[in-house]
């Protein structure tokens, strides 16, 4: 609790609320931005494994690091980008 103004005439009242004004969200997804062999341009695509991102946007790629850093992500204990 705040401390009390010490200004005369000036009275503070808490309300209490029962929903907390900052609500928790998930912070556990991983995003990665950059070139794929293919796969939908400017549109999220969540997925859990190595194997379900090569199958949507292609693999790995010499000229494209993006494949590299997904795969070293799910192989470090990654659960979701």
């Amino acid at each position: 609790m705040p401390a009390p103004p010490n200004y005369p005439g000036v009275h503070l009242d808490e309300i209490p609320r029962g929903v907390p004004v900052i609500s928790g969200v998930s912070s556990a997804v991983t995003v990665f931005v950059g070139p794929a062999r293919r796969g939908p341009v400017n549109h999220p695509v969540r997925v859990s494994s190595v194997v379900e991102f090569e199958g949507r946007f292609g693999g790995l790629s010499a000229v494209q690091e993006t494949g590299y850093s997904v795969r070293q992500f799910f192989q470090n204990g990654g659960l979701e980008a």
